[in-house]
């Protein structure tokens, strides 16, 4: 089911602190040209939590058997989408790097330092579809994953319309940007052997682009979404996500993924 609402005031970032839910993610496209930047999701409340991590694969909690991605695939219902929407619900969510090591001989893999899943989605069938060219939103919630009757789906439906016309206890409140002082985990020494190592590689004729990358970190007791809304307005990109999966809080933003 769904309802179509005007949307020239209400924003996906409006959206997100209004609607009352869990494991909630926005899919941002700032529309700063309306065709190649026309569609942001906001989801919320899903149905399935799939994880990958130190071997085990989870669903709800529960470990079943099978490859990590093929899983997901199955598990995602195909066709249901509207062909004029770019999402028909389904698994939002992240793949990391060490992945990789199931499908291809990679050598060894460092340690998990920060433990976080290898693979992380959540399965959603309730979530919000902003038209910046039309400047509408279609509210839409369905059964697809959750079978729920009709009434019960119906009620979704209102209870989000409702919350999207009640204001949100922090709205206009300032946003709280205590100051990060980060620390950085790889040695000045040990980062230039890095890059000396890569320079070798390219001559070799063995790689001929490498992003050196190294992590920082911070103690973090404030709302993510804060930054995330400081982030969008002082660093803008085309395309932005802002999401909660358990431990991790991921920002990214012009392609820096920031984890808070």
């Amino acid at each position: 089911m769904q309802k179509i609402l005007t949307a020239d005031t209400l924003t996906p970032i409006l959206a997100y602190m209004r609607v009352q839910g869990e494991h909630k993610v926005i899919l941002e496209s700032i529309p700063r040209e309306k065709e190649n930047a026309r569609f942001s999701i906001v989801a919320y409340n899903p149905v399935f939590e799939i994880k990958y991590e130190a071997g085990k694969l989870t669903e709800n909690g529960k470990e079943v058997a099978g490859n990590p991605l093929d899983y997901l695939n199955q598990v995602t219902v195909k066709g249901q989408s509207n062909a004029n929407l770019p999402f028909g619900g389904g698994a939002i969510g992240f793949v990391g790097y060490d992945m990789i090591g199931l499908y291809e001989n990679i050598g060894d893999i460092p340690e998990d330092t920060i433990g976080t899943p290898d693979m992380h989605f959540f399965v959603y069938e309730s979530y919000l579809i902003f038209d910046h060219k039309t400047e509408k939103v279609y509210v839409v919630e369905d059964n697809i994953y959750s079978h729920r009757d009709n009434d019960t789906v119906r009620q979704a439906l209102g209870k989000v319309v409702k919350d999207l016309q009640t204001q949100a206890p922090n709205e206009f409140s300032p946003q709280e940007l205590q100051p990060l002082q980060f620390k950085h985990h790889i040695e000045k020494e040990a980062f230039v052997q890095m890059v000396d190592k890569a320079k070798a590689l390219i001559r070799q004729g063995d790689m001929f682009q490498c992003v050196l990358s190294q992590r920082f970190s911070s103690d973090f007791s404030g709302d993510p979404l804060d930054y995330y809304r400081n982030l969008r307005v002082t660093n803008p990109s085309n395309y932005l996500y802002f999401m909660i999966l358990a431990i991790i809080r991921l920002l990214e933003q012009a392609q820096k993924v920031w984890f808070l």
